[in-house]
């Protein structure tokens, strides 16, 4: 038998969360932003999105900082990983095709071939 460090009825007692529906109302609107408008979804939104949630779904504001275990075991139990954007800086063609016009003009001016 496995030895643990908190009693088992309190890790049974905490292994689902304390308010199944803020985390099903943040569940929906997760997947809503991710999937069908395709923004990003970053610590900032999470923890906005949960004091909306917890507005909606209790009827008043929460006073207190959501924290970031909340938002940590949201993810953990959804599975959810945070996507970091990789690709900054490129810019399509049609944004490049100038400056890459414009150094070549300046070069040739520059340094006439034969």
């Amino acid at each position: 038998m496995k030895k643990y460090k908190k009693p088992r009825k309190w890790i049974e007692r905490n292994r689902d969360p304390k308010d199944k529906r803020i985390k099903e109302e943040l569940h929906a609107a997760f997947t809503k932003r991710r999937t069908q408008e395709k923004k990003k979804v970053d610590w900032r939104w999470l923890q906005t999105e949960y004091k909306k949630a917890f507005e909606r779904v209790h009827g008043r504001a929460k006073t207190k900082k959501v924290s970031g275990s909340v938002l940590s075991r949201f993810l953990k139990h959804n599975s959810i990983a945070m996507l970091k954007r990789t690709n900054k800086k490129s810019l399509t063609i049609e944004e490049r095709l100038p400056l890459v016009q414009d150094y070549h003009r300046i070069s040739q001016a520059v340094h006439p071939q034969g």
